[in-house]
């Protein structure tokens, strides 16, 4: 670890820059971004939305040694912010027949899948990302507590007339125009912290 952390300095309570580290590894920082350049100058980790950085350090013979950073929830409430009428497309991977087991097998053994649901008349729809959760038959609160529940949930969309909920580990920012659409019974949230 020491020559992978020649000099470390803390810049914000969700950043940590990394200056003359060793490229031949990475610390592997979970809940957080690694951001590097190609030569290894300057290297930053940054926590994820909802996550708050933290390093222990200790003095052992007059040097202070660093542990991995980690990123932690932070304890906030959520609010949501809607927009009717807005859905995110292209997440389906296939539709088809089957049984819940047959459903819940396609999604295990396709790298791809993320989620998938069952509807009502057997069909089994595979989901991708950024999809990381569904939920079918449900109504638009419980789809806001599970999204509240999970650190993971950035977003999510609840169609009404299908009682579908969409999780999604994205923003509204990380996608393009060319990632939305607009359809009536539609409505997406973004989770923010307060």
């Amino acid at each position: 670890m020491n020559n992978l952390l020649c000099s470390v300095l803390l810049l914000a309570v969700t950043t940590l820059i990394l200056i003359d580290a060793d490229c031949s590894t990475y610390p592997a920082v979970k809940n957080a971004y690694l951001n590097k350049d190609d030569q290894c100058d300057d290297t930053s980790i940054t926590c994820r939305r909802f996550f708050k950085m933290k390093q222990m350090a200790k003095c052992e013979d007059g040097e202070w040694q660093y542990q991995e950073p980690v990123c932690e929830p932070l304890e906030c409430d959520y609010v949501y912010v809607y927009t009717e009428k807005t859905y995110v497309k292209n997440i389906i991977i296939e539709v088809k027949k089957r049984t819940k087991q047959e459903c819940n097998e396609r999604c295990n053994n396709n790298t791809q899948c993320t989620s998938s649901i069952l509807d009502s008349d057997g069909e089994c729809f595979l989901y991708k990302k950024p999809i990381v959760a569904t939920f079918y038959n449900v109504d638009q609160s419980y789809c806001i507590t599970k999204c509240s529940e999970m650190n993971e949930c950035l977003l999510l969309n609840y169609i009404s007339p299908s009682k579908v909920c969409y999780l999604y580990n994205v923003t509204r920012d990380d996608l393009t125009d060319m990632d939305i659409s607009n359809y009536d019974g539609y409505i997406m949230a973004e989770k923010f912290c307060q």
